[in-house]
C-alpha cells in the first residue's frame, strides 16, 4: 500500500502533515496514520488525532465514521502501533480518543496487509 501524505489544519490553525495508508475491505476501513514530527515540524499525531480523524473523514466523505478504524504509528518505532477509538461525537465531531497498544501483527490483521516502514515502501 503506497504511503500518501495528508495535510490538514489542526484546532490551533496549524498546518499538519502525516503519512497515511488506507486499507479497505467489505467490513471496515483501516487508516494507519504515521507521525512525521521527527522529520517535519508539526504537532505529533498523538496530540492531534482528533483533528486528524475529523479532517480525514471530512475529506473522505465516502468512508463511514462507523466503519473506520484508526491506527496510530511512529515510523521510528516500527513495532509499536496504537488502536485509537473515540468516545463518540459532539456537534458532529469525533472526540475523546482512547488508545490501546497493539502489536504489528494485530495492526496487519486490521489492515489485511503487510505494513512496511516508510523507507521500505520507498525502496519498492
Amino acid at each position: 500500500m503506497p504511503i500518501e501524505t495528508f495535510t490538514y489544519t489542526d484546532g490551533l490553525r496549524r498546518k499538519v502533515t502525516h503519512w497515511v495508508r488506507v486499507y479497505e475491505n467489505a467490513a471496515w476501513t483501516t487508516v494507519i496514520v504515521t507521525d512525521r514530527s521527527s522529520t517535519y515540524i508539526c504537532p505529533s499525531i498523538t496530540n492531534s488525532i482528533e483533528d486528524f480523524a475529523n479532517a480525514f473523514l471530512d475529506y473522505h466523505l465516502n468512508i463511514s465514521p462507523h466503519r473506520v478504524v484508526f491506527i496510530e504509528h511512529y515510523d521510528e518505532r516500527p513495532e509499536e502501533f496504537d488502536l485509537v477509538r473515540f468516545a463518540g461525537k459532539v456537534n458532529g465531531r469525533l472526540h475523546t480518543p482512547e488508545w490501546k497498544r497493539i502489536t504489528k501483527a494485530q495492526a496487519e490483521e486490521w489492515a489485511g496487509a503487510v505494513i512496511r516502514s516508510y523507507a521500505e515502501e520507498e525502496a519498492l
